[in-house]
């Protein structure tokens, strides 16, 4: 399901729409990709559900979850940067955990480039800069189970858990 042709889309209060619920709650579980490299990262909101239960493994997210992948990204309070995606793994890792335990104040975005700002109670920012138009920048899993993504070529959609993810395969086979 994408937000296509029909009325105007508004990015900022759509976000603030799939948030409903989520300000006023604060972070858990913020981790970076455990394949240790890259700046991949992933942080939790709301009640832990359980969404991988394996003999091996079992996996919790948040009722909201929010995979940031392809964008480029800082965190940053009033003061300082805590930590941007271009820091060395370490300086990444230390950024990404100070969000847990930040309470979500807010959300913006900001069209044509989908950029978007998480505002945390106490004056934390994490940004979000979309950085290529080959892939999927950033989601966030709702619990109604939709699917917020900012993907290639700065779109902005809505999606099921079924749909693809993006076009990447179809415009990877053209390329060839």
């Amino acid at each position: 399901m994408s937000d296509g042709p029909g009325p105007a889309v508004d990015p900022a209060a759509d976000l603030r729409a799939d948030l409903t619920g989520a300000f006023g709650l604060p972070v858990w579980g913020p981790r970076m990709s455990g394949f240790g490299i890259g700046s991949i990262f992933m942080l939790e909101i709301g009640q832990p559900k359980l969404v991988h239960n394996t003999p091996r493994m079992q996996l919790w997210w948040g009722q909201w979850h929010l995979g940031v992948h392809m964008a480029t990204w800082r965190i940053e309070t009033p003061d300082a940067v805590l930590a941007a995606s271009g820091a060395d793994r370490e300086e990444m890792k230390m950024g990404v955990a100070a969000l847990d335990g930040k309470v979500l104040a807010g959300s913006d975005v900001e069209p044509p480039s989908m950029s978007a700002t998480f505002f945390f109670a106490d004056g934390t920012r994490l940004r979000l800069f979309t950085a290529s138009r080959d892939s999927d920048q950033w989601c966030l899993f709702r619990p109604d189970e939709m699917i917020r993504v900012v993907g290639a070529d700065y779109s902005w959609k809505l999606r099921r858990p079924d749909e693809p993810w993006s076009d990447d395969t179809d415009r990877l086979e053209r390329r060839r």
